[in-house]
């Protein structure tokens, strides 16, 4: 998953963010059967789940060894691995 988001960090130049079609994304990716991918500035966001202003889903960050998301945020992230993120918004 990891090295799939990052490749996608490649297809889109973005100043904030950009949805990537559904036709674009990776095998991994869609196997989550995910709402939207967005690709950002600072990553991907593959959003499983979206209810009301509420969303969650996985992050994979443009460069991980700079990421350092501040506890307590929102959206809020928690790492899983690899430089994989467990990602929710609030709202």
């Amino acid at each position: 998953m990891a090295e799939e988001g990052r490749a996608l960090l490649g297809t889109k130049a973005v100043a904030k963010c950009a949805d990537l079609s559904k036709a674009r994304w990776p095998r991994t990716v869609a196997s989550l059967d995910p709402e939207m991918v967005m690709v950002c500035k600072d990553g991907v966001y593959v959003t499983l789940r979206v209810f009301f202003a509420e969303e969650w889903g996985y992050f994979v960050p443009r460069d991980p060894g700079r990421f350092h998301p501040k506890a307590g945020s929102d959206p809020a992230f928690t790492p899983l691995g690899s430089g994989v993120f467990w990602y929710r918004v609030a709202g």
